[in-house]
């Protein structure tokens, strides 16, 4: 049952809106992210990578670009596969998902990665870990 609905990390680029949705229940929250095209009214909720608590992290940026591109990173407390172990994690994560793809794309997996430092232009996302810059096709 899920008791509070929240919304995190919003980014808008043209039509498309992207943020962090979290549900918190009795017994587990789950964080998830989704895209909506506010021109057509679609909304695609991206199947997430196991669940985060909400006192362990969840989705802490989110990013678009006009096409429709999207990343995310994530951290904490990290459930994978759904209903299995939970064991808490020091990485960040950021992934990528293209226009109009359904599969998500782990880009980065570390503590290294810096939790306000993910950033998009029109066809690049951008992150730091360990004080590198780092760089993807968007």
């Amino acid at each position: 049952m899920t008791e509070e609905i929240s919304v995190h990390s919003l980014a808008v680029a043209r039509r498309y809106l992207v943020y962090g949705l979290h549900l918190e229940g009795n017994e587990d929250d789950i964080w998830s992210v989704c895209r909506l095209n506010v021109a057509t009214g679609r909304l695609e909720t991206i199947d997430r990578r196991g669940g985060f608590s909400r006192l362990q992290g969840g989705v802490l940026s989110t990013v678009v670009n006009p096409s429709g591109a999207l990343g995310w990173m994530t951290a904490g407390e990290y459930v994978f596969p759904p209903q299995g172990e939970r064991f808490v994690s020091a990485d960040r994560k950021v992934f990528v998902l293209a226009a109009g793809s359904r599969t998500p794309q782990l880009l980065a997996s570390s503590p290294a990665v810096e939790a306000a430092s993910l950033a998009a232009s029109e066809n690049r996302l951008y992150w730091t870990e360990g004080g590198m810059a780092r760089q993807a096709p968007f």
